[in-house]
């Protein structure tokens, strides 16, 4: 198996090892903005290809969304919770619905 990608305009042919492992290189984990140790998400295209993004930790988005005026400021837990809440009140009255 190998897996082809580009480094600018040129495909890069990277070996992989009797793990299964293929490492990234420096320019494109650079480019990609993938920080080692790191995660990435590999997914499939419908044309075949393999893409690759980088995991951002949930941290960098603090501070860079800002709440609509008038919205309610509510803790994970509160959300967490808020949400079970309405998912269970939606799954009684689908099964009250039978």
């Amino acid at each position: 198996m190998v897996l082809r990608t580009k480094i600018s305009r040129y495909p890069v042919t990277l070996p992989v090892t009797q793990k299964g492992q293929v490492t990234i290189p420096a320019a494109m984990r650079h480019s990609l903005g993938i920080d080692a140790p790191g995660q990435v998400t590999a997914f499939m295209g419908d044309d075949g290809d393999v893409h690759l993004r980088a995991v951002r930790p949930i941290s960098d988005l603090h501070g860079k969304y800002k709440p609509r005026p008038g919205s309610a400021h509510l803790s994970i837990d509160e959300i967490i919770t808020d949400t079970l809440a309405h998912q269970f009140e939606d799954d009684w009255q689908d099964s009250d619905d039978e």
